[in-house]
């Protein structure tokens, strides 16, 4: 019989693998979503996200230039805390957003699971005009 800790190392050891892929491959999309997916994971045992949070947003705004279809962003807020709010609706060059790494907000007061570390839960969403 496996223990807990056994079927979360080998979830974490599963995702790595499909993190690899996804990079040789160059699929950003997919290496966005699988950090974000790493967050949750963290959440889950009661540690920082924020570390793959960013990554996640970093990969997912590089994805957006890789395309070039859009030069510009707009942060939608999903969590509803006062420091998502103050971010919610603002527009932004890729190229800026991905030097000031915007998200996940500072401050981020949301809880998922952990109730030691926010989980920002706001996104860059293409901003067309």
């Amino acid at each position: 019989m496996t223990s807990d800790a056994g079927k979360r190392d080998a979830i974490w050891t599963s995702v790595q693998k499909a993190l690899e892929t996804a990079f040789r491959r160059n699929d950003l999309h997919k290496v966005s979503y699988l950090y974000y997916k790493m967050a949750l994971f963290l959440d889950e045992e009661d540690k920082s996200p924020t570390m793959f949070l960013k990554l996640s947003n970093k990969i997912k705004l590089m994805d957006y230039k890789q395309k070039g279809i859009i030069d510009r962003i707009k942060i939608i807020s999903a969590c509803g805390c006062s420091a998502c709010e103050k971010m919610n609706g603002q527009v932004y060059l890729i190229d800026d957003a991905i030097k000031k790494q915007l998200l996940p907000v500072a401050g981020c007061t949301y809880n998922m699971n952990s109730q030691k570390h926010g989980f920002c839960r706001c996104t860059y969403v293409p901003h067309v005009t």
